[in-house]
């Protein structure tokens, strides 16, 4: 009777820290994931050689660099995410790993600044606005692929360096707030006094 009582216990903390995917997640991530590429993608259109290479100060990045970085992230975030697919997690490590909620009001806040780590510092790797936007959109492609078929991205847990445990759901997510956040890096260039108007 106690085993029975134990397994009933696992079992109801297992369904509890660890719900799989359901298609109200996958549409919201889907969602998210479009509408902050549109942002992006709107927050570059029609940008002059002088605009996206407009630095406001000494040490700030561009709006190229910014979208560099962007673009770089979104490959590397999502291909750490894959990488974790190989182990599912356990009920243990799914435990306080559902962070939706935490990443969409902290990751996109500019309030609290953060260094990019040296692997997504710009480096002019796509040399061109239009090669640097083509190869977003092919990533972003492929991040919406894997948001859409990618299985359920609720049964797999990778350590994030500020949140901890995350699942892979909050990494999709993780990865499209980010590019918010990076966008409006981008409209803080936008709105400074010396940008120049064509």
């Amino acid at each position: 009777m106690k085993r029975l009582v134990a397994l009933l216990a696992f079992l109801v903390a297992a369904s509890v820290s660890g719900q799989p995917l359901t298609d109200a997640d996958r549409e919201k991530l889907l969602e998210h994931l479009d509408i902050t590429s549109a942002n992006f993608q709107n927050s570059v259109n029609g940008l002059s050689a002088a605009q996206w290479n407009y630095r406001t100060a000494e040490g700030r990045w561009t709006i190229a660099e910014v979208a560099e970085h962007i673009t770089a992230s979104e490959s590397l975030i999502r291909e750490m995410a894959e990488g974790a697919m190989a182990t599912p997690a356990t009920p243990e490590m799914l435990k306080d790993a559902r962070k939706d909620d935490v990443i969409l009001a902290r990751i996109p806040d500019r309030t609290t600044k953060a260094q990019a780590p040296e692997v997504l510092k710009p480096e002019n790797r796509y040399k061109t606005p239009v090669n640097t936007m083509e190869t977003f959109l092919k990533e972003r492609a492929t991040s919406m692929k894997m948001a859409r078929d990618g299985g359920d991205l609720r049964a797999y847990v990778a350590q994030n360096p500020v949140l901890g445990p995350v699942d892979l759901y909050g990494w999709m997510l993780f990865m499209s707030a980010h590019s918010e956040r990076h966008t409006k890096q981008i409209e803080e260039v936008k709105a400074d006094p010396g940008f120049p108007k064509n």
